[in-house]
């Protein structure tokens, strides 16, 4: 038990003065049955797994660093965000996909500066006047992985999402998901 003092103004209470020691065994049970006659007349329970632990092998962690995602983007703006994907398990991470909710506007490419030129906008920034169309992304697809497709254990990987402002104004949220599949 934790032993803490609180102060309310002038008065210092203590915590432990205030619990009473006791002991209470744990009895669990399953869910009620109730399928049969004889399960609803009486008191029959299922089995209780609730306390029973599954052990999975290792897993890869992925950690992403989508800081340069903008806030907003202008009608007919096209603009560069890089997400840093590093792999913190300590198992290599393949099937790296990637999920959006609005398909036409998210394009994967590569982060190459010489494929583009920037446009300094007057706000600041890198902007790209050409996505290639070719890699549209659907509901969800696979992200290339640099050498032979894995993110090896500490390792990191440059993911390129070109975002496209849309021909409409308005406001909408774009919700981007990465995940791998084991």
């Amino acid at each position: 038990a934790v032993v803490s003092t609180q102060s309310t103004g002038n008065m210092e209470a203590s915590v432990m003065e205030n619990m009473i020691p006791g002991r209470i065994s744990l009895f669990p049970r399953g869910p009620r049955l109730n399928n049969t006659k004889e399960q609803r007349v009486g008191e029959v329970y299922g089995t209780d797994n609730r306390l029973k632990l599954l052990v999975t092998p290792p897993l890869p962690r992925l950690e992403l660093d989508a800081s340069t995602i903008p806030g907003h983007l202008y009608c007919g703006e096209v603009k560069c965000a890089v997400i840093q994907a590093t792999n913190r398990g300590a198992v290599a991470l393949t099937n790296l996909c990637l999920a959006t909710s609005h398909p036409r506007i998210a394009a994967l490419g590569e982060v190459k500066l010489e494929a583009f030129s920037p446009i300094v906008h007057p706000t600041g920034g890198e902007y790209c006047s050409v996505v290639d169309p070719g890699h549209a992304v659907p509901a969800a697809s696979r992200v290339t992985l640099p050498g032979e497709n894995l993110l090896l254990p500490g390792q990191t990987a440059f993911i390129a999402l070109w975002l496209y402002g849309g021909e409409e104004a308005g406001s909408f949220d774009l919700v981007t998901t990465l995940y791998y599949t084991a």
